[in-house]
């Protein structure tokens, strides 16, 4: 049987992963004060059980013993003055490498644009603004020239016909889906991903939601960013490639920066702009800083991280 680990609610305990968090956070002890552990924390290792058992049906890789014992706690903090609601995440990070923006990005490596694993969206999207094609497009026009020539063939099997029909069709709404909106780019753009059953969670006031903003915390620095994307519902911890080279520079989409459960995730529910658009850095960075007030702000010498844009400049 496979034991559900408890839950950190403690200042000594939430410090042990993640030290001086308590100096960080002036008001920490006090928003701990009323916390509670979140039903999604007992969730996710349900979720992970459940994956396990049918894993080990299919005779598939089970998840290793690092991979189930990924997140530390999960608590519902809410500044007793104003009201602010905080999601507190603390787990490892993984490292995702999704995402377009023809905008922002008109060109990417061949080595992506004909990959059939790079998935060129993120749940965070946006109209787009620009007659810049996403350069993803072609690589899946590619891939359904291929898919026609594979249906012309007489030796291809009924099944794979049907197969091949069905993907034709994903690919033709996914390319749709690039002509009309933009993502973020997970090289260049900050942000987190939590797993999707808490971004689809209904009547829970402290789920997070795609857009919310967020603040990953690791090594005594602060970094502001929002929640960009979704993930499996039996793991936590992910950021974008971006975020995790900023922990780690030795991150790779293949290498974690922080293999411990060493960072702390804070998203603040419902705090999504109405709108979706671009990322403005300073803009996220700002308006992080006015919800860290809420529940007390930063202790002195703390500040939110600056983040540079690194695009490529035409």
């Amino acid at each position: 049987r496979v034991k559900i680990p408890r839950a950190a609610q403690t200042v000594a305990e939430l410090n042990q992963a993640t030290p001086g968090l308590e100096k960080m956070f002036p008001k920490l002890a006090q928003l701990l004060g009323k916390s509670e552990v979140s039903p999604h924390f007992t969730k996710l290792y349900e979720n992970k059980i459940a994956r396990i058992k049918q894993d080990a049906t299919q005779l598939n890789e089970l998840l290793s013993k690092h991979n189930f014992y990924d997140v530390e706690t999960i608590l519902h903090l809410r500044d007793p003055q104003t009201s602010r609601r905080v999601f507190l995440l603390q787990s490892e990070m993984d490292v995702v490498s999704d995402g377009s923006d023809g905008d922002r990005l008109a060109t990417m490596p061949a080595s992506i644009v004909e990959s059939a694993n790079y998935q060129p969206f993120t749940s965070y999207g946006w109209k787009k603004q620009t007659a810049t094609p996403n350069p993803m497009v072609a690589g899946w026009e590619k891939r359904i020239g291929n898919a026609n020539v594979e249906l012309a063939d007489p030796a291809t099997s009924a099944v794979r016909k049907a197969w091949l029909r069905d993907r034709i069709e994903y690919l033709k709404r996914g390319i749709a889906d690039m002509k009309a909106r933009s993502f973020l780019v997970a090289e260049y753009d900050p942000f987190i991903v939590m797993p999707v059953h808490l971004l689809t969670a209904t009547n829970d006031n402290y789920a997070p939601r795609v857009g919310d903003y967020a603040v990953v915390i690791y090594d005594q620095k602060l970094y502001p960013c929002i929640v960009g994307d979704g993930g499996p519902t039996f793991k936590a911890g992910e950021a974008s490639l971006r975020m995790a080279k900023q922990l780690n520079a030795r991150a790779t989409p293949y290498n974690r920066p922080v293999s411990d459960l060493k960072v702390t995730y804070l998203v603040f529910p419902n705090s999504r702009d109405t709108e979706r658009g671009p990322p403005d850095y300073e803009k996220w960075r700002k308006r992080c800083g006015e919800l860290l007030i809420e529940i007390g702000g930063l202790g002195e010498g703390h500040a939110l991280h600056v983040w540079e844009n690194t695009f490529p400049q035409p």
